[in-house]
């Protein structure tokens, strides 16, 4: 087994520069794609685009932590270039925080922010 952590710079940046060890290696951790996020959540894929364009919103306009996950928001991605990718635990701990995944793990549909609707009368 190869000790990842003898590794010097040199051969982590060859490592890194050559694409098809990469993919091997992202395909081993089992990172999720936007695709994989949609169908995990139950959302559209158009969907996942919109609660990512959020959070590159949020990142931009402030520059603190908050303490519960917004529901309207997708996790930070993992800061690898090309296609936006996030670990399955990440997505798992923010949909059951926001409400999108149930205590067992399946999606449900998330509840409407802000206040709830008045009765007519």
């Amino acid at each position: 087994m190869l000790d990842l952590h003898a590794l010097d710079d040199d051969a982590i940046t060859t490592i890194a520069n050559d694409p098809s060890t990469m993919r091997r290696i992202l395909a081993a951790v089992n990172v999720m794609s936007m695709e994989a996020v949609a169908e995990r959540l139950g959302i559209s894929y158009y969907r996942v685009k919109i609660l990512r364009g959020k959070r590159l919103k949020i990142e931009k306009s402030q520059d603190r932590d908050d303490v519960m996950p917004r529901s309207d928001a997708l996790p930070p991605t993992m800061p690898i270039p090309g296609d936006p990718l996030w670990h399955p635990g990440d997505i798992e701990t923010w949909g059951k925080q926001t409400g999108r995944l149930d205590e067992k793990g399946n999606p449900k549909r998330a509840q409407p922010t802000g206040r709830p609707r008045q009765k007519r009368s």
